[in-house]
C-alpha cells in the first residue's frame, strides 16, 4: 500500500473533473492573488483612501465576473449563456447567483452513445 502511494503521480492523485490545463495558475487564482497583493501593497502605502477609489472598480469587476471566470476555466459547453446571464442580470443578486450556479453545474455526460439515425 505504501508503494502505491509513493509511486502515485500528482495527476493521478487529483480527483476526476479537476484536471488543470497546462498553465501554472488558473485565471481565478491569478485574480485572487492580484487582489490580495494589491490590498497588501495599498495598506502599506499612505494614500489608501485615494487609491481605494481607483482600485475598487477593478476589484468589483473581478468579483462581478467570477461566474464568467469559472465558466471559461472549465470546458463548459454553455459558457456563452453563463456570460450573458452574468453580464445582463448579474447586477441583481439572483442573476449573479444563477450565473454562478450555471457555471458550477456539473457537466452532463452520456452513459450510452446516441442510437444510429433512422433510415
Amino acid at each position: 500500500m505504501k508503494d502505491q502511494k509513493a509511486n502515485a503521480s500528482p495527476t493521478t492523485a487529483r480527483p476526476s473533473g479537476t484536471k488543470r490545463s497546462g498553465y501554472a495558475l488558473t485565471t481565478t487564482e491569478i485574480v485572487a492573488q492580484a487582489a490580495f497583493t494589491l490590498v497588501v501593497v495599498l495598506r502599506l502605502w499612505k494614500g489608501w483612501d485615494v487609491t481605494l477609489r481607483v482600485v475598487m472598480p477593478f476589484l468589483a469587476t473581478a468579483i462581478y465576473l467570477i461566474p464568467t471566470f469559472f465558466a471559461f476555466e472549465r470546458p463548459h459547453p454553455r459558457r456563452l449563456a453563463v456570460v450573458a446571464v452574468n453580464i445582463l442580470l448579474g447586477w441583481t443578486l439572483i442573476g449573479w447567483l444563477t450565473s454562478l450556479a450555471m457555471a458550477l453545474k456539473p457537466m452532463e455526460t452520456r452513459a450510452d452513445p446516441l442510437p444510429p439515425p433512422m433510415a
